[in-house]
């Protein structure tokens, strides 16, 4: 969606889940199972549990991927050549703290991000 200046604005789609609050527990519980990113053409990725304590599952346009996985800093914190989508990755071993998952195709080079968030 491009804004007055013609950028490209992201926005995101939490997916939530209402459950029956515990004993004890006062008002309704609320669980978020998703946050997937809408942006503007096919290149939409979504990384499901987001936010997540372990894996995540990355699904978008089937196809084989370079992926690079960028901290808060910008430093890139994991690269993987022939990344399958849909596929799952492996974040268990990195730092709690908020990413950005690009993939490059291997074979158009096109590029699409994802915000992930480690708990």
């Amino acid at each position: 969606l491009p804004n007055i200046e013609g950028e490209c604005i992201t926005k995101y789609l939490i997916s939530t889940v209402f459950a029956a609050p515990s004993e004890g527990a006062g008002g309704n519980a609320q669980l978020i199972t998703g946050l997937k990113e809408i942006k503007a053409g096919n290149h939409t990725l979504q990384a499901v549990p987001n936010p997540t304590t372990g894996d995540v599952v990355i699904h978008g346009e089937r196809g084989t991927y370079q992926a690079h996985l960028y901290d808060h800093t910008g430093q890139a914190v994991r690269v993987m050549d022939a990344f399958k989508v849909p596929g799952k990755m492996k974040i268990q071993t990195v730092a709690k703290g908020i990413y950005i998952l690009q993939l490059i195709n291997e074979e158009t080079g096109q590029s699409s991000s994802v915000k992930i968030v480690k708990q």
